[in-house]
């Protein structure tokens, strides 16, 4: 469903077409949302695709390959611009030295200063400011919330809400802390006050999504679970999901809070990432792989068993024997996971993973890859198939003649038979599995 679209409130860049791009995670992705919703209160218009007056793109640095797609898509951005200026914002920024940063590239915004794009392009455009500016806090110190606003979403049918930022746990193979600063919450009164706006556009179900979601409310105001009731009050909203959930922070408090919210939607994500006690311990992740078992029975045993448990895995980790590998799996399947999004290692400059000298070698990685794939698409497989005969509720996201996608509450693709609305919450019944998506008609 395509909803960019041209605003109609100030006027104040009334004829402007904006391109917002991002890569990287759902953070970002509420970050470009927020941000399109801004240039559309100005008047502009803003596309995915085709000439633009200016660029953003929202960066993402968190492995060498991101900050190689992050270069590739500012050069692209650059050339398809013919002279636009272009911003480019975020993690990459934080990250890269001045001499790295390509051609035609107008001005770099670090976090926790985004907000303010939509003034610095109003400013390029009125020739009030001249390439090449930078504009950045430290931060590792800083304890501001970017204000940025969402009023309606643009890219999906669902809301994500940015709720929390920053991460200072220090896994030894990601560098997002120096990148996103120290932890800071989203005050909770501007988080419903900005669900209650998306809801007044219509939208059903917001996504509530941060850098390390489950530290929300750790300085003091109200916990992620009084969060997720408040949100999910909100005249207008019948669901309300979480994003990825560290399973450090995934305490009895939270699940009791989420158990006795019918609008929380039975999903988490917790991610994984070994399966091996050694490896985690490396890793410095602070669980083993018999306590990620134990926490997802746990989250069933409140939540109900049509939870669907999805799960991050990096494959090839420093030190990761075959032992360690099959660790893994059986974690995997244990736990009773669905859907597994699975990473090659890839040492990130400047982490203490990067340092470590016993690398598995590439072959050795592609090859454990391949073999946790065949594992992953049965364990969703497995997720999926038991949900045949059953009922769900769906979100209708795509509709055509006679058929529709959507996404069941447990977070699984489904395509259906029959007439629906987009945006449409409806009752189907599941008869077959067709790839990675279930399949029916609408009751």
């Amino acid at each position: 469903m395509d909803l960019w679209k041209k605003g109609n409130a100030t006027g104040i860049l009334e004829g402007v077409t904006i391109r917002i791009q991002f890569l990287g995670c759902r953070t970002n992705l509420a970050e470009a949302e927020a941000l399109a919703s801004t240039f559309l209160r100005l008047g502009a218009r803003v596309e995915k695709k085709g000439p633009f007056d200016a660029g953003v793109l929202l960066t993402c640095a968190v492995t060498a390959e991101a900050a190689r797609k992050t270069r590739q898509t500012l050069r692209r951005m650059v050339t398809e611009g013919g002279g636009a200026p272009v911003v480019a914002a975020g993690c990459w920024c934080e990250q890269i030295g001045l001499d790295s940063v390509p051609r035609g590239v107008h001005y770099m915004v670090g976090n926790r200063r985004k907000s303010e794009i939509p003034g610095i392009v109003q400013n390029i455009l009125a020739g009030r400011d001249q390439p090449f500016a930078v504009m950045e806090d430290n931060v590792c110190t800083s304890s501001r919330w970017d204000e940025l606003l969402l009023d309606t979403p643009t890219m999906h049918t669902r809301a994500f809400i940015k709720v929390q930022d920053g991460c200072s746990r220090w896994c030894s193979y990601c560098i997002i802390p120096a990148l996103r600063g120290r932890p800071v919450s989203r005050r909770a009164a501007d988080v419903v006050r900005e669900v209650e706006r998306v809801a007044a556009s219509g939208c059903r179900e917001v996504v509530l999504t941060g850098v390390h979601l489950g530290w929300y409310g750790t300085d003091g105001e109200v916990s992620l679970g009084s969060l997720v009731d408040m949100t999910g009050s909100v005249r207008g909203i019948d669901r309300v999901r979480m994003g990825s959930l560290e399973p450090f922070s995934l305490n009895v408090e939270l699940l009791d809070s989420l158990a006795a919210d019918p609008r929380f939607c039975r999903h988490l994500h917790l991610p994984l990432q070994s399966g091996d006690d050694g490896v985690l311990k490396a890793m410095r992740r602070g669980y083993t792989g018999r306590d990620f078992i134990e926490l997802a029975a746990a989250a069933r045993n409140r939540l109900g068993d049509e939870l669907h448990v999805s799960t991050d895995v990096i494959v090839g980790f420093p030190g990761e024997t075959e032992e360690a590998f099959t660790n893994t799996l059986r974690v995997l399947d244990k736990s009773g996971v669905g859907r597994v999004h699975l990473f090659p290692f890839s040492p990130r400059q400047g982490t203490d993973a990067a340092k470590m000298s016993d690398r598995v070698p590439a072959a050795v990685i592609r090859e454990r890859m391949t073999r946790a794939q065949e594992v992953a698409r049965g364990l969703l497989l497995s997720e999926m198939s038991r949900r045949k005969g059953g009922r769900e509720e769906v979100l209708v996201e795509r509709v055509g003649a006679g058929c529709f996608e959507g996404l069941t509450e447990g977070f699984l693709r489904f395509r259906g038979r029959g007439k629906a609305g987009c945006n449409e919450i409806i009752s189907v019944a599941v008869d077959s599995v067709e790839k990675d998506m279930l399949t029916g008609p609408v009751l």
